[in-house]
């Protein structure tokens, strides 16, 4: 494990050079500042105050990384918006502090068009210190360099390890 650890500690050294670049980000230091303007933008409009307020253009903007600086989801905004109401619904659970995040994301998840990918971005976005943006790929990757063992159980349970 210590080859590996050594690794990715080298890995995260090179992304720490300003000039850096990485496709489709370009300079890491600039992505990160685009990054956290977009997440204000998204917090303000994740609120229980302005969901109702959602139009397709904002989960359309929501959904393309060029927008968003998190991820391209923009192929199943299609799906997300067939049903606003249903889509707004699983936000308003999502960002429902008063109930388990377990229980949150198991719930949201039943929604049309809502993946695991979706519902972390915009936990991410509604509190990006406490909630982490999660993804398949990220996943494969802890699980490759053994951080993670084989994750099981609901994806909320999962979510939670």
């Amino acid at each position: 494990m210590g080859e590996i650890t050594d690794d990715i500690k080298s890995l995260f050294r090179e992304y720490e050079r300003p000039e850096t670049t990485l496709a489709p980000v370009g300079n890491v230091h600039e992505w990160e500042k685009r990054r956290r303007e977009a997440c204000e933008k998204f917090r303000l409009l994740l609120t229980p105050e302005s969901i109702d307020k959602l139009t397709k253009d904002n989960i359309s903007d929501l959904l393309n990384f060029d927008k968003n600086q998190t991820m391209e989801a923009r192929r199943v905004a299609p799906r997300l918006v067939e049903d606003m109401e249903a889509f707004k619904g699983a936000i308003r659970t999502l960002i429902d502090e008063s109930r388990d995040i377990k229980e949150r994301l198991n719930e949201a998840l039943k929604a049309h068009g809502m993946g695991p990918a979706i519902a972390t971005m915009i936990l991410f976005f509604h509190n990006p210190e406490k909630y982490p943006f999660w993804s398949t790929a990220k996943d494969e990757i802890l699980k490759k360099i053994e951080v993670i063992d084989e994750l099981t159980g609901t994806y909320g349970d999962k979510y939670v390890k």
